[in-house]
């Protein structure tokens, strides 16, 4: 999700002279946008929402939009006459336009109705500058503490506004933290506009979704000859939380997809419950003529983006995936919105195809743990790749073995160390898929849906690497670990991880071969293909693992390997972080 944050207010040293010009430093309104007499007008309120124009809708963009523009004032003049000093198209930084107030400057604008839930924030336009006092100005440092000439500043202790949103709890309006900064550039055609005060939420998700907010101007706002904003202007100033929307769909209404990756990606503007989305989604027709609600699942890649997924056929589709009319799901503070009816223009719909089956390549293993791989594009049915279907040369010590990993074959056996072998997979050799069949993650069983058949001899030569190389010990060195769970020493954190290039015999890795300090107990297991894993209840505290030169650890063959010298590594165990409530006004 791409967001549009403010910067902070952040100035350098500046000296200015009128000794030669000193009509430059009185109060013309000639090449500004500001009004030099009259008390500080309000021009416009704007807040952080998506970016919805044509083109943008869907992309995650987000743009500061107007919830208020002023439509007559004291400095206006005549009576209806409208702000000529209001902004209205404005130019951003990609050279695309954005309207912020109508150009008819007798108009206004309606409430802003959808301000990004995890990421608003208000800006209030002024017709001139401000007191600068309104905000404290805090020296910024460099590296070494020394102040670097500039400042960032900060309305934590002037809070010139009252922020107020709806509580999810139904009390009413109640306070929202905040902070911001006095922004004294820009003005109308600028973006963002300017003079402002910028007025952002210390934690904007403890609003709910569908959350009506109002800014209200406080008496300490002054310009700079100590006037006040008109009483008529100081608000309250109204807009409103957007309610649960998606902000991306992928694939776009129309795509097309390999069945391995077939899905649909969701991006909401808010962390969901996750729970409420499982009854919300459909995909028809039902992937393979299965139980939607066996086939259906949801995995969230974190609070805001899920991936829905299912049993994908090869060369299927078209398929509609949309978010069900009245479904109702909830955000964070499970506050709930109620679905629509589904529409490509709302990313709550969207129609896609998978490919055919294609064999993507066919790799060697310069590694000799590595394996051969014959990548597919779906999921594949290991066993219908019969061992007479290809060959290997010169043969393994012991016979080759399939398994499927993620589309992926791979042949698994103990490659020699520096062998060129020489890999053919048949011409008519047959295999089929396996939607929804991966060994990796033990799902199934497999609903064929295509036969790839080799149409000629694919061959692929290759040799092994001539010696067993350490490719890398996990955690790096001198990084911050946790413990995890202490109940499971596999867990990632309470463990060190050794990979090399080649199958490793975990019993040749004994406790002579390393050090570890402060002594920890360690295990020694085989953890995939070409790891050892050393395993053991890491307390929190600083270590120092040694993998000493003398070590002498062999691979599955027999081969051994010693380090040329001690393979050292520091590293810090800190208890898990402790659970944490979202917590809503």
């Amino acid at each position: 999700m791409f967001v549009y944050l403010p910067r902070r207010g952040r100035y350098g040293t500046i000296a200015a002279s009128c000794a030669l010009a000193l009509t430059a430093c009185s109060k013309p309104d000639l090449y500004s946008d500001l009004r030099p007499d009259g008390p500080p007008e309000v021009l416009s309120v704007s807040v952080n929402a998506p970016d919805n124009r044509d083109g943008f809708a869907g992309t995650g963009a987000t743009l500061e939009q107007v919830t208020f523009c002023k439509t007559q004032g004291p400095n206006d003049g005549a009576a209806n006459a409208g702000d000529p000093k209001r902004p209205d198209e404005v130019i951003l930084s990609d050279e695309s336009a954005l309207e912020l107030c109508p150009v008819d400057i007798t108009k206004g604008v309606d409430e802003l109705t959808d301000a990004l839930p995890e990421a608003w924030y208000a800006r209030i336009q002024f017709d001139e500058l401000l007191d600068p006092s309104i905000e404290d100005l805090i020296a910024n440092v460099d590296d070494t503490g020394a102040p670097d000439g500039t400042y960032t500043g900060t309305l934590k202790n002037t809070q010139p506004v009252t922020l107020k949103c709806e509580s999810v709890t139904g009390s009413g309006m109640v306070d929202v933290p905040y902070d911001g900064y006095y922004s004294p550039s820009g003005n109308k055609l600028s973006y963002p506009v300017g003079p402002s005060l910028v007025i952002i939420p210390n934690d904007p998700t403890v609003v709910a979704t569908n959350s009506e907010c109002t800014v209200t101007i406080k008496s300490n706002v002054t310009d700079k000859d100590g006037i006040q904003v008109p009483a008529d202007q100081i608000g309250p100033y109204k807009f409103k939380i957007a309610p649960i929307q998606v902000l991306i769909i992928d694939p776009p209404d129309g795509g097309k997809q390999d069945p391995v990756a077939a899905g649909v990606d969701l991006t909401f503007n808010t962390a969901i419950d996750e729970t409420s989305l499982d009854a919300a989604v459909d995909i028809t027709p039902v992937p393979n003529g299965a139980a939607a609600a066996a086939d259906i699942y949801s995995s969230p890649e974190s609070a805001e983006e899920f991936f829905i997924s299912a049993d994908f056929p090869a060369g299927g589709g078209p398929f509609t995936f949309t978010l069900k009319q009245g479904a109702m799901i909830k955000d964070q503070c499970g506050k709930a919105t109620t679905l629509g009816a589904p529409a490509v223009a709302d990313n709550t719909k969207t129609t896609f195809t998978t490919n055919a089956l294609k064999l993507k390549t066919i790799t060697g293993a310069a590694d000799p743990g590595s394996r051969i791989q014959i990548a597919f594009n779906q999921y594949m049915d290991d066993t219908t790749l019969d061992a007479t279907e290809f060959t290997l040369m010169p043969a393994l010590a012991t016979p080759p073995v399939v398994v499927e990993s993620g589309g992926i074959l791979i042949i698994y056996g103990n490659y020699q160390l520096g062998t060129a072998y020489t890999f053919t997979l048949k011409s008519g050799a047959t295999i089929d898929d396996c939607p929804g069949g991966d060994a990796e993650f033990g799902i199934g069983p497999c609903v064929k849906s295509a036969t790839y058949t080799s149409p000629m001899d694919q061959t692929v030569m290759f040799t092994t690497a001539a010696a067993i190389t350490l490719k890398s010990i996990a955690p790096k060195d001198n990084t911050t670990e946790t413990v995890f769970d202490a109940t499971d020493p596999t867990s990632a954190a309470r463990g060190i991880k050794l990979t090399f290039n080649q199958a490793m015999d975990a019993t040749t890795l004994d406790p002579s071969d390393y050090t570890i300090s402060p002594a920890v107990t360690l295990t020694a297991a085989s953890s995939g293909l070409e790891a050892l894993r050393l395993s053991g209840a890491f307390t929190p505290g600083t270590y120092t693992f040694t993998l000493k030169s003398t070590a002498v650890i062999k691979d599955v063959l027999g081969n051994s390997f010693s380090p040329a010298a001690d393979q050292v590594i520091h590293f810090t165990v800190t208890p898990d972080p402790a659970p944490t409530t979202h917590t809503c006004l």
